[in-house]
């Protein structure tokens, strides 16, 4: 029942800090929230991480969190995940990413849907990419 409720709590956790999960996979977010590194995450552990979270929204620091402050929040984490998203795509390190860098990027990317490498990339391979995308905004809250 315990590991039910804390299931459900990281799952809340996963939830306030969805400008973080939206790029880590689940175990590394358990990793990030099990601050003792001892493999397991306690409640005290999980409320310690919600807190750090909502504090982080807190911009004015007021004690409360509104709507405003959560947008601005998952706004200023989407941009900081975007500016290290086109640093990895700007190949030449130049500081701008060039429609070549881009394309060459997307194709990279859409390739990676190629499960089984025969070059091509079946409807069964489109749909496991649709489940993973589905996924995600899952836990996203989208």
């Amino acid at each position: 029942m315990n590991m039910i409720l804390l299931a459900g709590s990281l799952v809340l956790v996963a939830g306030c800090a969805t400008a973080t999960a939206a790029t880590t996979a689940p175990g590394e977010l358990l990793a990030r929230v099990d601050t003792n590194r001892d493999g397991t995450v306690s409640s005290a552990e999980v409320d310690a991480f919600s807190r750090e979270r909502a504090e982080a929204m807190d911009a004015n620091r007021d004690g409360v969190v509104t709507t405003d402050e959560i947008r601005a929040f998952r706004e200023q984490r989407r941009e900081e995940r975007m500016a290290r998203r086109l640093a990895r795509i700007d190949t030449n390190h130049d500081g701008q990413v060039s429609v070549e860098e881009m394309a060459d990027a997307r194709a990279r990317l859409a390739m990676h849907l190629d499960l089984d490498g025969d070059g091509t990339i079946s409807a069964d391979e489109r749909e496991a990419a649709r489940e993973m995308i589905r996924a995600r905004r899952w836990r996203r809250g989208e």
